[in-house]
């Protein structure tokens, strides 16, 4: 984004769910009455068709779970698939068994495994993948 333009984000933490047209017109309604050159829409989720034909041509981006998670990447100095994620007690993060990419340390909340820690896709829940955390 050029210096000195005014944007405006919103974020929604949907994981499970689509961010429809509607949130995202009334963002884009927004940004006259806020005399702003754009709007930033993200979610932790996806956008549902609707919204994505609707953001087409205009100042308006959108950014869904699985595009956040490669900008945190870059940010972090990872590269998808042939990268390490991050380290954990010196210990490097392993890549996805799925898709290849980055890992998370993460604590089982369920199961026979409750409490425990294992690695999960840095893209779930689009990605399933898991490790143990001991080899």
């Amino acid at each position: 984004y050029a210096s000195g333009e005014r944007q405006i984000v919103q974020c929604k933490h949907w994981r499970n769910r689509r961010v429809g047209v509607k949130p995202v017109r009334e963002l884009w309604g927004v940004v006259p009455d806020e005399k702003a050159d754009g709007a930033i829409f993200v979610t932790s989720g996806s956008f549902s068709p609707d919204a994505i034909a609707f953001a087409r041509g205009k100042s308006l981006d959108l950014i869904d779970g699985p595009k956040l998670h490669r900008m945190i990447a870059e940010l972090r100095g990872t590269e998808g698939a042939t990268s390490v994620a991050e380290t954990t007690n010196g210990a490097a993060a392993p890549v996805c068994p799925r898709c290849g990419s980055p890992m998370i340390l993460r604590i089982a909340r369920r199961g026979i495994n409750a409490g425990e820690q294992f690695w999960g896709c840095s893209l779930y829940p689009k990605c399933q993948g898991t490790r143990p955390v001991s080899g």
